[in-house]
């Protein structure tokens, strides 16, 4: 009989991965149904908890039928559509500008690289400090995310 010490290693390993992947699996699945069911305890026990078909129920009409979602969604797709709009305008250009020509993909093959390499959370506090907390600062980070 083989144990886990004179098996084959990756063997006992894929075993020991899955039955952790599946055992992961199944508490995920217990943790969501029991929080299910206490809502839905709680919701018979005091009058103030909605039961979760209520609460569907009610963010069904008031977001998506009477449009009450559909303004803050587009508020907030807005500057990340258009950040995606120039970064892919640019950075096609750029690319096939530098795919094209020799000489500029090795005078600025190396700064773009190095601006590839900055943290696009370092970005972030200058692009504030330039637009402040506005959508522009926030279009200009998706231009910054997208074009590399």
């Amino acid at each position: 009989m083989r144990t886990l010490f004179n098996s084959h290693p990756v063997t006992a390993l894929r075993g020991g991965l899955q039955s952790d992947v599946m055992l992961v699996v199944v508490l995920r699945i217990a943790v969501v149904i029991a929080t299910v069911l206490g809502w839905i305890v709680g919701s018979h026990v005091s009058p103030l908890i909605p039961t979760p078909y209520e609460t569907v129920r009610i963010l069904y009409r008031e977001l998506f039928t009477s449009g009450g979602f559909r303004s803050p969604l587009g508020f907030s797709l807005q500057p990340i559509l258009e950040g995606f709009g120039i970064a892919a305008a640019a950075g096609v250009t750029v690319g096939l500008w530098l795919g094209l020509s020799q000489f500029w993909r090795d005078v600025l093959g190396p700064p773009l690289n190095g601006l590839f390499a900055v943290p696009r959370i370092i970005v972030y506090p200058v692009l504030l400090a330039a637009f402040g907390v506005t959508m522009t600062s926030e279009m200009w980070l998706a231009v910054i995310a997208a074009f590399f």
